[in-house]
């Protein structure tokens, strides 16, 4: 017997490291904590119910409606009528010369003679920089 009161004394925990107020202390913060975070939510919820009847009871503004209306599709009468008077004016352009913007002088030309103004320039320039290389290496 006197062997197991020994046994019992000697298993016995810390008292002196836990203190009471400590850990009451600590529950308050916490109960507190979750108390304001309800009202928070709650008040959030309130206003967003009270937004929500607001914008139902209110009918929305002739403006606001035409902002959100998208405008109706162009639909054609004849199909393909269009489309070939548009690709006829984009062939014209094509091959042809005029005026793009005559206030600033920019103008359009053929498409084949752009093209021949193209090549012949970056072979030029290449024949110029194929120059400068022997230049450089035959100094």
């Amino acid at each position: 017997m006197a062997d197991n009161l020994s046994g019992q004394e000697r298993y016995r925990h810390e008292t002196t490291d836990v203190q009471n107020y400590t850990i009451v202390w600590l529950g308050l913060v916490i109960l507190l904590a979750i108390v304001l975070g309800g009202f928070f939510v709650f008040g959030l919820i309130h206003l967003y119910e009270n937004n929500q009847q607001e914008i139902e009871s209110t009918p929305p503004k002739k403006e606001d409606i035409m902002e959100r209306v998208p405008s109706a599709p162009y639909l054609e009468a004849s199909s393909g009528a269009g489309l070939a008077e548009l690709q006829e004016k984009n062939e014209d352009l094509l091959h042809s010369y005029g005026w793009v913007d005559k206030k600033r002088g920019i103008f359009h030309i053929p498409i084949k003679y752009a093209m021949e103004l193209l090549v012949e320039k970056n072979s030029q320039t290449q024949e110029d920089m194929a120059h400068s290389k022997k230049q450089v290496s035959h100094p």
